[in-house]
């Protein structure tokens, strides 16, 4: 059979078409290596080419194992696992409604658990390397659009300005922004090479949305936000992409986001504003307060018991700012439904999901999703972090909302909508090239042949 016969025949077995030219070109490859191979032992061409294909095996066979290999995968795992913890929420939700009267109605954030559902199962379906066509401009063109639409269709509460509403959907920039960690990651990509003068292009890319969140304002989120760009850059920097001294870097960063902290406790105490000072006096001084929120939220979680619901801890969810107990302090309402130990199960369930998602992250050969599953696993991990440190007081209470948890659509969406990327880095795990083998124009392999004589 000749060569071009072969490679059609595997070719045609390949059921995924984008893959097809890759992995014949790599076959077709190998095959020429061997008959060179066999011709520096004395063979002439033609026997020594129809050697290479023959050994090569049957090709629909070898067609079909390569498109066994190279086909899309899906995580069933995580999508199992999140199916499960989403069921729980729904449930969490059905029962505060009934306890609190239809405060906050189930339906409606069960709408968006599912809606989110679809989201990401559509995400999965995309093929995430187009972003790496446009380099930085993907971060770009999205700063712009959320700068643009709270411009045009701010919605302001309480004087904050940090929603906008298009087609009857209200979105909070603070929550949309999160989607930005990941188009981040498309930039760090395409600065690769650039040397120090990567530090011009970054600096923008970070500062600008942190101070856009910081002034809507949500200096929570926007120091979240920073922190997760940050470790961002600096695992693109660990990986030798710029070829600039890691030791710098990392030394100015980590000062950097050690130094946030005492920043933001400054930033409150001498500019913030009167409730943020509360906050604070609640947390160095509970008993000042009164029945503050925060002394609340412990009163309950004290009081929640190990399985099952709390009278206690209920009735303070019933009497209580409901609006605080299903959003911020999300946790505290699970202990007091569901227990301490079910709510415990649920938190290890979301940090084994974000292990799982590093873990699919930085194995993967091609670096654009590796950079990409990265910053939606560091955005989850930062924010579940600070979440669970609020919930336990261990921090001062401020606005965080919990991934897959918290009550409302936009965190509820994002949350979905970063998973989503997360799975098709995995749904193309098998079948884009690695950044090596993409500007190679032929790869030469070793190979180990008998020498024989030849008639």
């Amino acid at each position: 059979m000749r060569l071009d016969e072969y490679l059609e025949t595997v070719s045609e077995q390949i059921r995924y078409t984008k893959i097809r030219s890759t992995v014949t070109e790599e076959l077709k490859n190998h095959i020429l290596d061997q008959a060179e191979a066999y011709e520096a032992c004395g063979a002439f061409p033609e026997e020594a080419m129809d050697r290479a294909v023959r050994e090569m095996g049957d090709p629909v066979e070898t067609g079909v194992s390569l498109d066994r290999i190279h086909r899309p995968q899906m995580n069933w795992g995580i999508v199992i696992s999140i199916g499960l913890i989403s069921i729980l929420n729904i449930g969490l939700f059905y029962i505060a409604d009934l306890i609190t009267f239809n405060a906050f109605p189930w339906q409606r954030q069960a709408s968006f658990i599912v809606a989110g559902f679809l989201f990401m199962l559509l995400v999965y379906r995309l093929d995430y390397s187009f972003l790496g066509k446009f380099g930085w401009k993907p971060a770009a063109i999205f700063l712009g659009m959320i700068t643009v639409s709270l411009l045009l269709f701010n919605i302001p509460i309480n004087g904050t300005h940090r929603w906008f509403e298009i087609g009857g959907i209200w979105v909070s920039v603070p929550e949309a922004m999160y989607l930005y960690i990941p188009l981040f990651g498309t930039a760090l990509y395409s600065f690769r090479g650039d040397g120090y003068n990567v530090l011009l292009k970054v600096a923008p890319l970070i500062l600008f949305p942190c101070a856009f969140v910081w002034i809507t304002p949500n200096i929570t989120n926007a120091g979240i936000l920073f922190v997760s760009l940050m470790c961002l850059f600096l695992f693109a920097v660990w990986k030798d992409w710029y070829q600039i001294s890691k030791k710098l870097i990392l030394g100015i960063s980590s000062s950097g986001i050690l130094l946030m902290p005492f920043a933001f406790f400054g930033y409150v105490y001498f500019w913030g504003e009167e409730y943020q000072l509360a906050r604070l006096q609640a947390f160095f001084v509970p008993a000042a307060l009164g029945d503050y929120i925060v002394n609340i939220a412990k009163n309950m979680r004290i009081g929640s018991s190990l399985i099952g619901s709390s009278e206690q801890s209920v009735y303070y969810l019933i009497n209580g700012p409901t609006t605080d107990f299903l959003t911020d302090y999300i946790l505290v309402s699970m202990c007091s439904i569901y227990g301490i130990f079910l709510t415990i199960a649920i938190v290890v369930g979301l940090l084994l999901i974000v292990m799982k998602i590093f873990h699919i992250s930085v194995t993967q050969k091609n670096q654009l999703g590796m950079i990409i599953g990265t910053g939606c696993g560091i955005a989850f991990l930062v924010k579940i972090t600070a979440s669970l440190l609020i919930n336990l007081q261990i921090l001062p209470y401020f606005s965080i909302s919990m991934p897959f948890l918290s009550y409302g659509g936009s965190n509820t969406f994002v949350s979905y909508i970063l998973l989503g990327l997360v799975l098709s880095v995995y749904r193309y795990k098998n079948i884009l090239p690695s950044e090596s083998k993409k500007h190679k124009t032929k790869r030469r392999l070793r190979v180990s042949v008998r020498w024989e004589t030849y008639d």
